[in-house]
């Protein structure tokens, strides 16, 4: 997981696991961990570019059954602009 350089940290629970968001640079990451938030996830996913540089404040939410996927639930991260 790269460093943090200075970042909004936004976390939601979904099934069995915490979802972490963060800003390194102009992309969102995620990682996670199974609900005790012992042990992280090593490496991040960028789910997100082109926010703003200096920051965006992050929303993460849990959506049990999200139609555009057929159903399946989901999280949902979004930078606010």
């Amino acid at each position: 997981m790269p460093s943090l350089s200075g970042t909004d940290l936004a976390v939601v629970s979904a099934d069995s696991k915490l979802y972490l968001y963060y800003q390194n640079g102009s992309d969102i990451h995620e990682t996670f961990s199974d609900k005790d938030g012992a042990h992280w996830t090593a490496s991040s996913t960028i789910v997100g570019s082109n926010a703003k540089g200096e920051g965006s404040p992050l929303t993460a939410y849990y959506v049990h059954n999200d139609g555009v996927l057929g159903g399946k639930s989901t999280v949902c991260e979004a930078p606010s602009r």
